[in-house]
């Protein structure tokens, strides 16, 4: 394949994104690393090993073991996909339609984020068969929203009262989505708590976004300073939580205007929610 781009004059117009290795089994990334670093552009892991129970260490310390494996061929790291683990085969996976999915697949991301990884995709954008002749339990019903109403059968109906409606996950992995930008730098923030985690990312223009995910059954106060800056500027605050989303497939819209206390903020993240500050343009 590198060959013939070349030949065509279109090898700069992609990237070869190496090697969909899932979980522990890290033995193909590495003999990709080994053999083909002259081709690749980017190398990518999956993974569905990480749940409720997995605290921010492990999930880091896995992340970090892929770009160990990497490291030596200059390239960078990616989280091709993933999702919880109560995967029931590949097309399943029950906690789906669980409103603290959200916070976790956030945690999650920022994890990887935090150790290193280039990016994350999460897995996937809306539930879909593979081909006109696959049958209902082979569906994939992993998606941030649903298909159409009229297929979903049994327990995979509850809860569903539209077509293509979204699950609660699709309004917390897109406080991501929305406000996280290619090239912004990350700077992982420890709150002193293993199920709970945040981090800050400056965006080209020098603006600051805060994203903060946590995954207990308390709320947490927070003091957050930046020695980057001189001096904070106003934040819109985004949260996803509980009893609090829109009826609808709309974006989350900002609940407050913080300001700082001196040279701080001073946040409240609430129990099993995500909490989104960013700077004001």
């Amino acid at each position: 394949m590198d060959r013939r781009f070349r030949s065509d004059g279109i090898r700069d117009k992609v990237k070869f994104n190496l090697s969909d290795n899932t979980d522990g089994r890290r033995f193909f990334l590495k003999d990709c690393a080994d053999s083909l670093s002259q081709y690749a552009d980017i190398f990518n892991s999956h993974t569905y090993i990480f749940g409720y129970e997995t605290p921010n260490s492990v999930t880091m310390e896995w992340e970090a073991a892929n770009l160990e494996t990497v490291a030596k061929t200059g390239k960078k790291h990616f989280v091709g996909e993933f999702g919880s683990n109560l995967c029931v085969g590949a097309s399943r996976q029950t906690d789906i339609n669980w409103y603290k999915r959200g916070p976790l697949m956030v945690r999650n991301c920022l994890n990887f984020l935090n150790a290193g990884a280039a990016g994350a995709s999460y897995w996937s954008l809306i539930d879909q068969y593979y081909n006109r002749d696959a049958n209902y339990e082979t569906m994939q019903q992993l998606g941030l929203w649903r298909y159409k109403k009229v297929v979903y059968q049994g327990d995979d109906a509850e809860g569903c009262e539209t077509d293509y409606q979204p699950r609660p996950n699709y309004y917390a992995f897109s406080l991501l989505t929305r406000f996280v930008r290619k090239d912004d730098t990350v700077y992982p923030l420890d709150l002193g708590n293993d199920f709970a985690n945040g981090s800050a990312f400056r965006s080209d223009d020098g603006k600051w976004t805060y994203v903060f995910a946590s995954g207990i059954e308390r709320d947490l106060s927070l003091i957050l300073s930046n020695e980057n800056v001189k001096r904070l500027g106003k934040c819109e605050v985004y949260e996803y939580r509980e009893g609090c989303l829109p009826e609808d497939d709309s974006m989350l819209s900002p609940v407050m205007e913080l300001k700082p206390s001196g040279n701080h903020y001073n946040i409240e993240l609430h129990s099993q929610s995500v909490l989104v500050l960013r700077e004001k343009r």
